[in-house]
């Protein structure tokens, strides 16, 4: 557990998380057992990823800059990382198309701060996030999203459905089938998936309520304060 102090919220949560695995030994997860630099690793924007670092260390987090990174979400797709992925060719709705994959092993957990970035699920930054994703639902990782700008319509939430491994109607979400898992959540609120509709996300929050984390607001043994200077 890690206490908020001051200005500290989302980020020291996340850092709680990531600790909570090291301390648990990754709960069995097989990159735990690998010395490699992604056992876990701190997505975020690149404006704060060298805040994040120092979060991370004041957290008394261990591994930082070894074998948990801080990484910035526009750094995926630079020189060098963008050798952690190779592409690949899969068939899609009967025609054939190309797709990145991860060949680096998943990391045990990871946390993707500001994930309000990702809501153009065909963005460049996307599909990399999208190859991780994919390795790690296969391999059993965790994924924490975190963001103080929600998401406004039901198609901004794609890669948190995909990421919690959940299947929908008996059929696992996934790229090939988050169009029709968005429409038939929109459609309870006669709403579309790039709607900005509040029912529709109500109904979006309703399905996946188990996969929420909603930290206890007991002011009088926490106290928090943010604020934009």
């Amino acid at each position: 557990i890690v206490p908020l102090e001051g200005v500290e919220g989302k980020s020291v949560i996340a850092w709680g998380l990531i600790k909570h695995w090291i301390d648990n030994q990754f709960f069995g997860h097989p990159s735990g057992k690998i010395s490699l630099p992604n056992q876990a690793i701190f997505g975020t924007s690149s404006g704060v990823a060298i805040d994040m670092f120092y979060r991370g260390l004041a957290c008394g987090v261990p591994g930082i800059n070894r074998t948990i990174n801080v990484i910035p979400h526009t750094r995926w797709a630079t020189k060098d990382l963008k050798t952690f992925f190779k592409e690949e060719t899969i068939e899609r709705f009967g025609q054939k198309t190309t797709r990145l994959q991860y060949i680096l092993p998943a990391p045990a957990i990871m946390i993707i701060d500001e994930f309000d970035g990702f809501k153009k699920q065909k963005s460049l930054k996307s599909r990399y996030l999208a190859a991780i994703i994919r390795k790690g639902v296969a391999a059993g990782s965790k994924f924490v999203f975190m963001s103080a700008t929600p998401g406004v319509t039901v198609n901004n939430m794609w890669a948190f459905a995909i990421a919690t491994g959940r299947k929908f109607n008996g059929e696992q979400i996934t790229e090939d089938t988050w169009a029709s898992v968005a429409s038939a959540i929109s459609s309870r609120s006669n709403a579309k998936p790039d709607d900005n509709s509040e029912k529709a996300m109500t109904e979006f929050r309703k399905e996946f309520s188990d996969c929420y984390i909603v930290p206890p607001r007991d002011t009088s043994n926490i106290k928090v304060e943010n604020r934009t200077l």
